[in-house]
């Protein structure tokens, strides 16, 4: 029989969700709430995003969804206090049994899994163990420029489970190759294939396996001193003004280049649909554009981040997307 996450008293359990930029984190994340499990399981959320927009909190917000951002920066870099105080209020809830903490893509595991052993942090929370999302169809790729290889190399290295996304865009041998790459880093976790065997975190909550042991606490020394992978990343935002034109948004989206832009999402109007608003997403080379579903309605922004990123010239390429076409006569 299924016992309910925090059916004892004490710090409630809390599942730490990990992967690179664009693995899936967010994807699997409104998986589980638009299936209700934050009523059905209690469950709480803390959302982390690199960028200046915290865009995935719009994209996962549910009614009634208990939800804390800590936007901005990495949570591997927050100073524990921020985190505490985010636990803390999310566990006065008395709605809340259960945490997700989803990070950012470029978050360094051991110095998070350190944040969340403070003693600012578990007086409220327990760390039940390390989910790390890998983008199956980019670690089938290999040399893609853009990926960082040491911190989504120590992002397996430090999960419980590991759950391969995108593996629907792969055959069958390809996704056996790069699960057999990723158990040759972490052949202790748990591998699940995303999306047909999407684990149910209540299972996760229940599950006193993982991968032996819930993550231990890194050693104190490592948060601290570590050159964390994002030094070598930036990120710009921008504000948009007007309606973009629809070809030309998708034209400037796949001209990306994947070794200077890594990832980059956000919500636009388009031309044509004034009361429709879409959200636009950039992992890697592919693009995508669809509407947005959400209750509440965003700003027009886009976030963009990458190794070799340069705001200025960013800028000026995106503003002919919104720059409406000269009449000819």
């Amino acid at each position: 029989m299924k016992t309910t996450p925090s059916s004892q008293p004490g710090p409630i359990p809390v599942l730490l969700l990990t992967g690179f930029l664009g693995a899936g984190k967010t994807t699997l994340l409104r998986h589980w709430l638009r299936c209700g499990l934050h009523r059905t399981c209690g469950l709480g959320v803390v959302m982390n995003d690199f960028g200046p927009v915290s865009v995935d909190s719009l994209l996962v917000a549910e009614p009634d969804l208990p939800l804390e951002t800590m936007g901005g920066g990495c949570i591997c870099c927050s100073d524990e206090q921020n985190l505490g105080d985010a636990v803390a209020q999310l566990a006065q809830n008395s709605r809340v049994r259960a945490l997700v903490v989803e990070t950012s893509g470029l978050a360094d595991p051991a110095a998070t899994i350190e944040l969340l052993h403070e003693p600012a942090v578990t007086k409220s929370v327990r760390l039940q163990g390390v989910l790390t999302v890998v983008d199956a169809e980019a670690v089938a790729r290999p040399g893609l420029d853009g990926m960082d290889p040491g911190l989504w190399r120590a992002q397996i290295r430090f999960a419980n489970w590991l759950l391969l996304s995108k593996c629907d865009r792969l055959s069958s041998a390809e996704v056996e190759r790069v699960e057999t790459a990723v158990r040759r880093i972490n052949p202790h976790a748990k591998v699940h294939r995303l999306p047909e065997c999407t684990p149910e975190p209540l299972a996760l909550l229940n599950d006193q396996t993982g991968n032996g042991q819930p993550a231990p606490a890194p050693a104190k020394r490592r948060r601290r001193s570590v050159r964390h992978a994002h030094q070598s990343y930036q990120t710009c935002g921008f504000q948009f003004t007007r309606a973009a034109n629809r070809t030309a948004l998708e034209r400037f989206l796949e001209r990306l280049d994947p070794a200077q832009v890594v990832r980059a999402k956000g919500f636009v109007r388009l031309r044509g649909f004034p009361r429709q608003w879409f959200t636009f997403h950039y992992v890697l080379g592919r693009h995508a554009l669809e509407p947005y579903r959400g209750a509440e309605a965003p700003n027009p922004v886009g976030v963009f981040i990458g190794p070799q990123l340069n705001p200025d010239r960013m800028l000026r390429r995106i503003e002919r997307v919104f720059t409406p076409r000269r009449s000819r006569h």
